[in-house]
This record gives C-alpha cells, structure tokens and sequence, in this order.
C-alpha cells in the first residue's frame, strides 16, 4: 500500500488538487466547528461536506474508496479530531492507496 503526504496550509478553508495514478482529485477542505471534506474525483463529485474523523478513511464508503483506490486520511497525534491550526504539526493528511 503506498502513502502520499498531502501538504496543508494551517487555515479554515483551503483547496488543494491531488493525482495518484490516473485519478485527479480536486479536494475542499472547511472549517465549520469541525474540520468538513469535500471532494472531486475525475470531475465526479464522489463526497461533499464529510465530516473528517481522526486516523481513519474520510471516504466512509466501500464504493469510494474503490473508485478512488484508497482514501485520505487525518492523523493526529492523540486521536482528536483534525483542526486546521495543527495542520502539518501534530495533525497531517495522507492519501493512503489500495493495493
């Protein structure tokens, strides 16, 4: 399984475009209380205003992450939730590939 960093900037809201492989994603990242995921695949919106838990897929669903071929994922040091002041410190984002 290969892993990608995603490098985020340390702000509410940010959009940031990503390939792996022939997928292109084009992901939005916002800041309403909690940190929220939204997420294009190919033109093909597959997730909108996901809420991003710690240390796990953000694409909750088994027909994402196969369409995809894995899935981002928020981990923190302590298992909270992702908060956009830690980004890049004690919280990062991998896209982490199915094999």
């Amino acid at each position: 399984m290969a892993s990608y960093l995603v490098n985020l900037d340390p702000v509410p809201s940010q959009e940031f475009t990503a390939s792996v492989g022939t997928n292109s994603f084009v992901c939005r990242l916002k800041y309403a209380g909690i940190m929220l995921f939204s997420c294009s695949l190919n033109g093909e919106e597959i997730c909108r205003d996901t809420p991003c838990p710690a240390n796990r897929p953000v694409f909750a669903y088994q027909w994402q992450r196969q369409l995809a071929g894995g899935s981002f994922i928020f981990w923190t040091e302590r298992g909270e939730w992702p908060h956009f002041e830690n980004f890049n410190s004690s919280c990062s984002m991998t896209f982490e590939e199915d094999v």
